[in-house]
């Protein structure tokens, strides 16, 4: 599946090499990419295989996933997965096969098909801008999420088709998407099987529509909130697991001997705690020459001490 707005002729080679390495169905989404691009839509269109989806208008990366997932859970026959891909070459067909088969080989009887990423190697060749702004944003996710993920900004990802109702009620309709995918994920207890990838920058990424200001920020908002929702969950069981915590023994009332009948010994009446704890006027015993002593406190059938 390929999100594309504007894209160049990278993208018909890339489409042919997808079939090449058999994938059921190719679908492109075109958003909003304008009346200059149709002709490459068409010869796209054109290829067995291949589904155009289109935008009227751009309406962001966000919706434009949302809407391949929409169409391949309504329109195709079912498959294992799903795998996403960046339209400006930035992905070879070979690592797209790669995280493809990543989805195939774990599946098992006991366990479903797990998400996975793509992830890049940031070495001195990558744009800086890129290098720092990953960098970054991976130990940002670190902190809010715990979990330790190499590439969180990378657009090749392969999900399993289970998923893809849930992902498709979430909020976002940018890059920010990814990023709310995939703290979702973390969150609900899928952990990303990262599979290593080519790196390839073209023109030092100019072809990408990502603004490093706006869309930075909005990515940085939803780990904000993750962490705050976080935060309020935590709370959340922390008071009531205070609320349902057991009581004292010392405060608890005992239970009714009336099912099983008095212990012998014992008054069947069942006294408050408190007044049998702290009684307001104690029985007097009667003793053989005469004087009295404190009655001796009993413990359901045996009392502490004998009278004289």
């Amino acid at each position: 599946m390929v999100p594309a707005r504007a894209p160049g002729p990278e993208l018909l080679s890339l489409a042919a090499a997808i079939r090449a390495h058999g994938f059921g169905a190719l679908v492109v989404v075109d958003d909003g990419s304008g009346p200059e691009h149709d002709p490459l839509f068409a010869s796209l269109a054109a290829q067995q295989g291949t589904h155009l989806l289109r935008h009227a208008v751009n309406l962001g990366k966000g919706r434009a996933l949302k809407t391949a997932f929409h169409y391949i859970l309504t329109e195709l026959p079912p498959v294992q997965g799903v795998v996403t891909a960046d339209a400006d070459g930035q992905h070879a067909a070979a690592d797209i096969a790669a995280v493809a088969a990543a989805i195939v080989s774990c599946v098992g009887p006991a366990s479903p098909a797990p998400a996975v990423l793509g992830t890049r190697a940031f070495g001195p060749y990558v744009p800086l801008r890129s290098r720092l702004g990953n960098r970054l944003t991976r130990i940002i996710f670190r902190f809010v999420s715990g979990v330790q993920v190499a590439d969180t900004q990378t657009g090749l990802r392969g999900l399993p088709l289970a998923v893809l109702p849930e992902l498709l009620r979430l909020e976002g309709e940018r890059y920010e998407y990814e990023m709310t995918m995939l703290t979702y994920l973390c969150r609900h207890g899928v952990r990303p099987v990262e599979v290593p990838i080519s790196t390839i920058y073209i023109d030092g990424n100019r072809s990408s529509h990502f603004n490093p200001v706006r869309d930075s920020m909005r990515i940085y908002f939803v780990l904000a909130r993750f962490y705050v929702s976080s935060l309020i969950a935590a709370a959340i069981d922390f008071t009531g697991f205070s609320a349902i915590a057991p009581l004292p023994s010392a405060l608890t009332v005992p239970p009714s001997s009336s099912a099983t009948g008095p212990t012998p010994g014992c008054s069947s009446r069942v006294e408050s705690p408190v007044a049998a704890r702290w009684p307001s006027a104690r029985p007097r015993w009667p003793h053989p020459s005469g004087a009295t002593t404190p009655r001796p406190r009993r413990c359901c059938s045996t009392p502490l001490h004998s009278p004289d």
